[in-house]
């Protein structure tokens, strides 16, 4: 029980921090964390049906459900997108939490049709590239879910043309990481066109997932270190 209301605390910061930084445009977007251990997972239910935004969640709007979509806890409904979360969790084992989120640049990049680089050294667990699924639709059905959760394969991020992006980690810290520092990979790749040719981090500067020198347990804790005294304040 005490694994459990860790996980649903954590996902109250995480969203709070998504919102905060921008990820959620537009009162849009979710994150669910499997329970270790178990086939289950808890996300945010269907605040919209109240006319609820964002930033009112709270613990008792988060929903237990089995990797099926079937709900086992929880007072709301399921949000639309759920199968991207049942169809990426049942086909990666790795994963432990999902984003599905709405950033602007990250969007934009979709839009035209330029896939992400990790030319920002803090962001070379996007490495190689961050690729774009070309499909603008509600990620609403099995069928179009497992198209994206295949399009994402082992990747830890992937755009989703006009619509936003999908971002996965081992856990919630780790996954909010990625889908923060996309975006702001997003940005200085943007502005590096300005001025010239944006150049990805290549790999023999890298070491497993980082930059030579950099390990991914501080990686994690440094970025949602300062995302939370950002925002949790």
């Amino acid at each position: 029980m005490e694994k459990v209301q860790e996980i649903k605390e954590k996902i109250l910061q995480g969203m709070k921090i998504l919102l905060r930084d921008g990820m959620m445009e537009l009162n849009t977007g979710h994150l669910a964390s499997r329970i270790p251990g178990e086939e289950k997972f808890i996300t945010i239910g269907h605040l919209h049906d109240f006319g609820r935004t964002l930033d009112t969640l709270t613990l008792e709007d988060l929903i237990t459900l089995d990797m099926e979509g079937n709900k086992l806890e929880g007072k709301l409904n399921t949000v639309g997108e759920l199968p991207i979360h049942t169809e990426i969790f049942k086909r990666r084992p790795d994963v432990g939490a999902i984003i599905h989120a709405h950033p602007k640049l990250a969007t934009c990049f979709s839009i035209a049709g330029t896939e992400i680089l990790p030319v920002y050294h803090r962001a070379a667990i996007l490495s190689p590239k961050v690729p774009i699924w070309d499909y603008p639709g509600q990620v609403n059905n099995l069928s179009i879910a497992g198209e994206l959760a295949k399009a994402l394969g082992k990747l830890p991020a992937i755009l989703m043309r006009g619509h936003g992006i999908v971002t996965v980690g081992a856990n919630i810290e780790e996954c909010v990481s990625i889908c923060c520092i996309l975006e702001r990979n997003a940005e200085m790749q943007l502005i590096a066109t300005a001025v010239g040719t944006p150049r990805s981090i290549e790999a023999k500067y890298l070491d497993g997932r980082h930059i030579i020198g950099q390990k991914h347990e501080n990686w994690v804790r440094n970025i949602w270190g300062f995302l939370a005294h950002q925002y949790l304040k």
